[in-house]
């Protein structure tokens, strides 16, 4: 009888087993049952070797507490202290239908279990296990359990590091990337690392072509394990001594082992890819087996939570969260820890799927109100589409927002805006208004002040406005110096703020500023010709197209002086800082007359932004100023043309004055 003892706090108590059934195969006498790097007996040792302690006194009963209250464990303990008395034959055939991973972690459960798989009598338990999963056979050279330890585990055989995947059959070992690093020498580096050692004994050696630093990758190089050079260049040491010493047979044993160990790395280089190939099916299939877990606890999730009323479309919004990515069951406990974290996620997505479904149906509205607005401009005379609100700017009337707006259940069609459009041309004529006034507000010349003019002081030419914005792609700032002038009502109405930037909002409010300096220049230069400052237009100085120096600048010598057109000369004086108020000297007709000859093409000309100001041919698509000249030719009978009485431009694409060509006179003329 073999007997083992099991310890408490409060009692102990004397286990017998009987002894494990035996047949001839595991007499002990047989010399095939020895245990593995065993001498002795093959049978393990199940007896404990812990000594009861001769103070301590059996308890064989429990007495019931004071309170008459029994003891009672609160859960039940399992064991498996039993499993070891079994007879060895069907102990074998219940673990013959494990995996070797199991039989891996058997092992490691306890010394008599332990020492019952690693006995050689046990070699058909892990056959069967490995046939069981399909793995390869174990090498010659490795015990069973180390073999399965090493397809089988996580974990690196160096430094105990979890979490390696991946083994290096070549090396026949699973290491990771830190003690790659640390441990393997490349062959060129042998003669450095191993300056004691024969050259001879890497062919004994086995190697690998994928380094410590290389991520995975292969080369053409050799890399070999530290310790395994040791361990040959141990042996192939006492062998050299033997043979030093005139042992005899010592040249045989130095041959066989040469022989040997050249077949064992020709083995192993040659079993190598395959043994790779079925770890790499081996992982494939494990990840396609996680997913399909993974597949089903997201299905799971997905009938919960469509059971409480979300749509699959929204519980979607969830598949990424790593509570849906995990393995294991969904059991309602980890339901109910799960739900009070994707729930909220879930209704922010409804919440946005619902202003993004709202919007979608605000944006159709949108663009049935702009449909009929482009309709309506096509009946205006061209020339006025550059006096009317963008399309944007029509959607914010207070009579259409009200149905642009509307809930998502009410149906707004082309009749809904019947009645609104109708109200057009008064909407247009008092937003025209509202923004003159604006305008006149922010004027504060000369023309404002001495209130003794008839025209409209935003028509005046002294009239220059700059935008505000400082986000919109077409306005003036600060390090860029001018940018963009608006002269008068013609300009500053047709301009519309708009970013060239992704990052910032693509529809931007437009701010437009009234510009002193500007007004300034244009006011001497307005003087100079003999008008008056109070009653010009921008288009009586258009009709007379003057030419002017600047006094302030100092001459190029070798060039002489630059020459300004009107509009040219007043973005000269803001983009430059001139110290002092804005001198001119203009230039006579026949100086301007010669100027104006040398003076290369406006580059706008070739911009698409000319339209016919006789039909809406061009209406969405503007055309460069020669096409419209050839349709005003061709289309109406028209050669003498003149802007913008058959043709004009959008002015809001004028990008700078200061951009347009000038020529020098020289100083002489």
């Amino acid at each position: 009888m073999i007997s083992t003892r099991r310890r408490s706090a409060k009692h102990e108590i004397t286990i017998k087993y009987d002894k494990p059934h035996t047949t001839n195969e595991d007499d002990p006498t047989n010399p095939t049952s020895e245990s593995e790097g065993e001498g002795s007996d093959w049978e393990p040792n199940w007896s404990s070797k812990n000594k009861r302690n001769p103070n301590k006194r059996t308890r064989l009963s429990m007495k019931p507490s004071s309170s008459g209250a029994t003891h009672k464990n609160s859960r039940i303990q399992k064991s498996l202290s039993l499993l070891i008395t079994m007879p060895l034959d069907i102990l074998f055939e219940i673990l013959g239908l494990l995996s070797p991973r199991d039989l891996v972690n058997l092992a490691r459960t306890s010394k008599p279990l332990r020492e019952t798989l690693i006995a050689r009598h046990s070699t058909t338990v892990w056959k069967s296990a490995r046939k069981n999963v399909g793995c390869p056979d174990c090498p010659s050279d490795f015990s069973e359990l180390k073999w399965a330890s090493l397809l089988f585990g996580t974990k690196c055989q160096v430094c105990s590091a979890p979490g390696v995947l991946r083994i290096d059959f070549f090396l026949r070992r699973r290491a990771c990337v830190a003690c790659r690093k640390s441990n393997l020498v490349v062959k060129s580096k042998f003669p450095v690392v191993f300056p004691d050692y024969d050259p001879v004994i890497l062919d004994f050696v086995p190697y690998t072509n994928v380094g410590g630093w290389a991520h995975g990758h292969s080369s053409g190089s050799k890399f070999y394990w530290v310790s395994d050079v040791d361990n040959v260049a141990r042996q192939w040491g006492l062998l050299q001594k033997d043979l030093h010493m005139r042992l005899v047979g010592a040249r045989k044993r130095i041959d066989e082992f040469r022989a040997t160990m050249i077949d064992l790395v020709a083995t192993i280089i040659k079993n190598a890819d395959t043994y790779d190939t079925w770890a790499r099916s081996v992982a494939a299939q494990k990840r396609s087996e996680l997913y399909e877990i993974r597949d089903k606890r997201y299905e799971s999730i997905v009938d919960r939570f469509t059971t409480l009323g979300y749509t699959k479309s929204e519980v979607r919004s969830i598949s990424w969260q790593k509570e849906c990515l995990r393995g294991g069951e969904l059991t309602e406990r980890v339901w109910k820890r799960i739900q009070p974290i994707l729930e909220p996620q879930i209704r922010e997505h409804r919440k946005a799927r619902i202003l993004a479904a709202h919007e979608a149906i605000v944006e159709q509205r949108k663009t049935i109100l702009k449909d009929m607005y482009k309709s309506y401009l096509k009946t205006l005379q061209p020339s006025q589409w550059l006096y009317h609100p963008r399309s944007k700017e029509l959607t914010e009337f207070s009579v259409f927002e009200p149905l642009i707006n509307a809930d998502d259940e009410v149906t707004v069609d082309n009749a809904s805006f019947q009645e609104p459009m109708s109200m057009l041309p008064g909407l247009i004529s008092t937003w025209s208004e509202q923004r003159m006034a604006n305008l006149r507000n922010k004027i504060t010349s000369v023309a404002q002040g001495n209130g003794i003019t008839s025209i409209d002081p935003v028509h005046l030419a002294t009239s220059i406005f700059q935008c505000g914005n400082s986000l919109c792609g077409t306005s003036h700032t600060p390090w860029r110096g001018c940018s963009n002038l608006l002269f008068a009502w013609e300009g500053a109405v047709t301009h519309h703020c708009k970013t060239n930037d992704f990052f910032f909002a693509k529809d931007l409010q437009t701010e437009l500023v009234f510009s002193e300096k500007g007004s300034r220049a244009a006011e001497q230069l307005i003087s100079l010709i003999g008008l008056n400052p109070t009653s010009s237009t921008t288009a009586d100085m258009d009709q007379l197209d003057p030419r002017f120096f600047c006094s302030l600048c100092t001459p190029i010598v070798s060039h002489g002086r630059p020459v300004y057109s009107w509009r040219s000369g007043v973005a000269h004086f803001i983009s430059h800082n001139h110290p002092t108020d804005p001198s001119w000297e203009l230039l006579t007709t026949g100086q301007a007359t010669v100027v104006k000859l040398l003076e290369a093409p406006d580059p706008i000309q070739n911009n698409p932004c000319w339209t016919c100001n006789h039909c809406n041919m061009f209406f969405d698509s503007w055309q460069p100023r020669q096409t419209v000249v050839e349709h005003l030719s061709s289309g109406h009978g028209i050669s003498d043309y003149r802007e913008p009485r058959d043709l004009f431009h959008f002015p809001n694409l004028r990008r700078s004055f200061v951009a347009i060509p000038f020529y020098n006179l020289p100083s002489s003329d």
